[in-house]
């Protein structure tokens, strides 16, 4: 079995008009696939692009890319885990300017739970 992620950038006329749009996307992948097997398209999110600048996709797509980088085991690795951590850390906030400083020991226990719980934090 395999998971397949897209991302598709239309325009609509509003939120309800996009997620109409988008769920018939998901009805038009879902065609081909067999449900017997488990197959399935199913639409997990429909955001604007105009909307904040922090969305969520791009903060579970930094802690999916934290997560796997810290898994390596390689040093230059983990350290660009740390600096996608901070970066993470600023856009949770909000405030780019008035950022908090760095928390090295909420990294470590990051690590930790990847490394030695086999946990995906989030």
């Amino acid at each position: 079995m395999y998971v397949a992620t897209f991302r598709v950038q239309f325009l609509a006329d509003d939120e309800v008009g996009a997620a109409l749009l988008a769920d018939q996307m998901a009805q038009e992948l879902a065609i081909d696939l067999n449900p017997e097997d488990s197959e399935e398209a199913a639409l997990t999110q429909v955001a604007s692009t105009s909307i904040g600048a922090t969305p969520e996709e791009l903060l579970v797509n930094f802690r999916a890319t934290r997560n796997a980088l810290i898994r390596t085991r390689f040093k230059p690795a983990f350290d660009l885990a740390k600096s996608l951590q901070e970066i993470i850390q600023a856009l949770q906030e909000g405030d780019l300017q008035l950022m908090r400083p760095f928390r090295h020991g909420d990294f470590a226990d990051l690590a930790e739970a990847i490394l030695v719980r086999n946990e995906n934090p989030q």
